[in-house]
């Protein structure tokens, strides 16, 4: 008899779903999306809305603490944002102070998966 805990079924799920390409854009725990997001699974903001954007979203001047190193990358960028500041979630019953969300880089539909995050990050 083998068990699987919940974080091993979360992952597996996860995984299936990013090489299934059935998503364009993932909400995680703040806790596991700093794994995919070194592994590569999300496209670089900074490419898709921008820095200057990103800032208007954050309210912040300083990205450095949302910055990371992902392999083949030639320069730290943004992966996932923080859903933290998203006054949308607690007005439905949902908290989303651990939450994150980024872009797959796998989404067959990048540009509309770049408004949609934007939508997302205004509610």
């Amino acid at each position: 008899v083998s068990t699987v805990d919940s974080q091993s079924s979360m992952d597996m799920v996860i995984v299936a779903r990013v090489v299934a390409a059935d998503d364009d854009i993932m909400i995680l725990s703040a806790d596991n999306i700093e794994s995919y997001a070194s592994q590569g699974t999300f496209m670089p903001l900074d490419d898709m809305i921008g820095r200057d954007r990103i800032r208007e979203l954050l309210g912040t001047e300083d990205l450095t603490e949302y910055e990371m190193f992902v392999e083949g990358a030639d320069k730290d960028q943004i992966y996932y944002l923080p859903l933290s500041q998203v006054e949308g979630f607690s007005e439905i019953g949902l908290n989303g102070e651990n939450l994150c969300i980024g872009i797959l880089l796998n989404s067959a539909n990048a540009e509309n998966a770049a408004i949609c995050f934007e939508y997302i990050m205004t509610r």
